[in-house]
């Protein structure tokens, strides 16, 4: 298998299966809402719009290029045929390796807090 046959069969399976990402889903508007700002300072040639539960992403010119939207935890990818796809999804694992973090901490909490261990505390 060639390097460009294993970047393609990935791509294939983060469109097929998503990414998890372990973010709850009264977080996923707030996390879709940041990668919105990202997607607007790093992108020159892209637009990104939140609009309710879903993240568009557009080309300078208006060429849909796709949708992301997280459910159930796992972030999804809705690509069209644009050539600027590829450009979204370094982008979309760029955010991902660096602000996945910030939802971690209520996560830690909330695990903290459904401890019945009456001994966490020592």
């Amino acid at each position: 298998m060639t390097t460009t046959d294993l970047i393609m069969k990935s791509i294939e399976n983060l469109i097929l299966y998503g990414i998890e990402i372990n973010i709850s889903d009264e977080d996923s508007n707030e996390y879709l809402f940041q990668m919105q700002g990202y997607f607007n300072k790093k992108a020159e040639d892209l637009i990104a719009t939140f609009d309710i539960d879903t993240l568009f992403i557009q080309s300078i010119d208006g060429e849909e290029v796709c949708n992301i939207f997280i459910k159930d935890g796992i972030m999804r990818i809705m690509p069209s045929s644009s050539a600027h796809t590829f450009n979204v999804i370094v982008l979309m694992l760029e955010f991902i390796t660096t602000s996945n973090h910030l939802f971690e901490t209520n996560n830690l909490e909330e695990a903290e807090e459904d401890s019945d261990d009456d001994f966490d505390w020592i």
